[in-house]
């Protein structure tokens, strides 16, 4: 609801009050979100089982706030891993040069669409399957999944290697000059989702302190990486310190998932330890 709701309004911006200005599309952004929420909340209101509202409330505030914190601090250790790059790029670079890499990365999160709309499904499953203690139905379930993501995704990254220059060329015959490290980025994103479901497998079993700590690990690669390649490499420096990172980050989940869990995220392999 929410893309369709921001494009909604953004149209009717447009043609209200031309020309649109980024403040008029994070204001729209803004209320796609209110509204989307709005409704998520009106639909679970709905559908909720009519126990809940009689059920006995339980708290337990202590394990919830801590859970709530490392979470939080995983979220927003996410975001900054994956601005890192366009923010170095920006203080590293003349501004052309970022406008071209944000192009570039926002071209490439096309590969990882599948990917995205799966996470929501699985991440539910893997709880309720660790909760109940069946590890089994939980490797074939992250099995399945990932090779159901990487059997669509492998396509589509494929297709944005060839068309790469086609893609980019919507924005300006300029941003052409930005298909090295949409290359290397869509790698990245093909990667991310070749790797499986680690992340999930930690945080949806209680060990988000773990994928924390991986986190904060690739953080950190990825800023020494940028400041050392960008100013030699450019862009293509920052897309390679981009892979750097994500390979500290994916495959630290994947090792920490099979050593903590038991479960093998990748879509080949032991399935469970």
């Amino acid at each position: 609801a929410r893309p369709l709701l921001m494009v909604l309004l953004l149209a009717g911006l447009a043609v209200v009050r031309p020309p649109l200005t980024p403040f008029d599309a994070a204001l729209c952004l803004l209320l796609a979100t209110v509204l989307s929420f709005a409704l998520g909340r009106h639909l679970l209101q709905r559908r909720q089982p009519a126990a809940v509202a009689t059920a006995q409330h339980t708290s337990e505030t202590r394990l919830w706030l801590a859970t709530a914190l490392r979470l939080g601090l995983l979220t927003w250790s996410y975001a900054l891993l994956r601005q890192m790059d366009l923010l170095m790029v920006g203080a590293l670079l003349p501004i052309q040069d970022a406008g071209v890499y944000a192009v570039a990365t926002r071209c490439a999160d096309i590969a990882i669409f599948v990917s995205l709309a799966i996470d929501a499904i699985l991440a539910p499953l893997v709880a309720r399957l660790h909760a109940q203690g069946d590890r089994a139905r939980l490797g074939l379930l992250v099995r399945r999944a990932v090779r159901v993501a990487l059997l669509l995704s492998a396509p589509t990254c494929v297709a944005l290697w060839l068309a790469g220059y086609w893609v980019l060329s919507w924005f300006g015959s300029v941003y052409q000059v930005g298909y090295a490290p949409f290359a290397i980025l869509v790698g990245v994103q093909l990667l991310g989702v070749a790797c499986g479901y680690g992340s999930y497998l930690l945080t949806m079993t209680g060990r988000e302190g773990d994928a924390l700590l991986v986190l904060l690990a690739a953080l950190g690669v990825d800023a020494l990486a940028n400041v050392l390649l960008i100013p030699i490499y450019g862009n293509a420096g920052a897309a390679c310190a981009t892979l750097l990172a994500a390979v500290v980050w994916r495959f630290g989940c994947v090792a920490l998932a099979w050593w903590r869990v038991g479960i093998n995220p990748l879509p080949f392999g032991r399935m469970v330890r």
